[in-house]
């Protein structure tokens, strides 16, 4: 199946903020990593850089809100496995090169607010599924709610650690950290 101009310009500009943030993302650098014509570019996204952040932290954001979902139907504890191997794989299979980029675009916010306001509300929906979890596995809201934030905060921290440390290390500690946690908190 073919991938049209709008998917591959997407795509390009999501593995960019993934490895570059999206403060600096520029039209020639997109056409350059998707191979697209500039006068696609303009016709898929008029507004420019700015348009196409919003699309693509939009698009990347509704990606991993699915990896949570996906992994938020399974018992707490396997579920804080399936979303730290998540990050695992898009770590090494990028050699250490690519985070996330919601994260990125949350960074982003003196360029890129509207990015930066999908990323808050994109942690909370992702605190938001996983504190379901928790509730149905026996923690009360409150401690549900405090143990999501921590989860998303935490794994997310790592992936900016595992960057810089060319590592899955600081992964590794963060997931047996949390695990002992969620042992120590859930019934």
């Amino acid at each position: 199946m073919a991938v049209h101009a709008k998917e591959r310009l997407l795509m390009s500009a999501i593995a960019l903020g993934r490895r570059d943030g999206w403060s600096h993302l520029s039209v020639a650098d997109v056409l350059a990593e998707s191979g697209a014509a500039r006068r696609s570019f303009y016709t898929h996204f008029p507004g420019g850089t700015k348009e196409l952040t919003v699309a693509a932290v939009e698009l990347a954001a509704t990606w991993i809100t699915a990896v949570v979902k996906q992994a938020a139907e399974q018992h707490s504890s396997a579920a804080l496995t399936t979303f730290v191997d998540h990050w695992r794989h898009v770590l090494t299979d990028s050699d250490f090169e690519q985070g996330c980029p919601v994260a990125a675009a949350a960074a982003s916010r003196p360029h890129h607010a509207e990015a930066a306001d999908i990323a808050a509300a994109s942690f909370e929906a992702w605190e938001s599924l996983i504190a379901a979890a928790l509730v149905r596995d026996g923690a009360d809201a409150a401690t549900a709610k405090r143990l999501a934030s921590l989860i998303v905060t935490c794994i997310e921290g790592a992936v900016t650690r595992c960057i810089a440390d060319r590592s899955c290390a600081p992964m590794d500690v963060v997931h047996d950290h949390l695990q002992s946690v969620l042992a120590a908190e859930l019934p």
